[in-house]
């Protein structure tokens, strides 16, 4: 195999991985309410089924002025799209796996990323009101 094979063959392996949000297979749940979707730091005491992995993140400028050392918090956008992203699946809420911000890499970027990650559950005890663990994480 000469050295341009063995490169396109390298590459075609690492960006083969790169998929970050592989989409779920369709649940045959009816889409539920985004707002109605709980994130839960801990999974519920009540009986579920998990749907799939939902993820989000967002890149901002740090010349943003919504991104001053201060006020860096991106977590309540990326949140809100997990819902909706879990809320297209038929869940009733998220328990969050990893959140936070990935500040720049070195000093000459300029961008920085919230990102938040879970697994997308339906409840399967028919609506019964059962108490979960925790809810709304907040901070990475």
């Amino acid at each position: 195999m000469n050295l341009r094979n063995l490169a396109t063959v390298i590459t075609v392996a690492l960006f083969a991985g790169c998929d970050t949000d592989p989409q779920p297979a369709h649940t045959g749940l009816p889409p539920t309410q985004a707002e109605n979707v709980q994130l839960l730091k801990h999974p519920p005491r009540r009986p579920y089924t998990e749907l799939g992995m939902v993820s989000d993140m967002e890149v901002y400028s740090l010349g943003d002025t919504k991104a001053t050392t201060a006020s860096m918090d991106k977590t309540p956008d990326v949140h809100a799209r997990l819902r909706e992203k879990a809320a297209a699946l038929g869940a009733d809420a998220v328990i969050v796996k990893d959140q936070g911000i990935i500040p720049p890499l070195d000093t000459s970027s300029s961008s920085a990323r919230a990102y938040a990650k879970g697994v997308a559950i339906h409840f399967t005890d028919a609506g019964q009101n059962g108490p979960v663990t925790s809810s709304a994480p907040t901070g990475p």
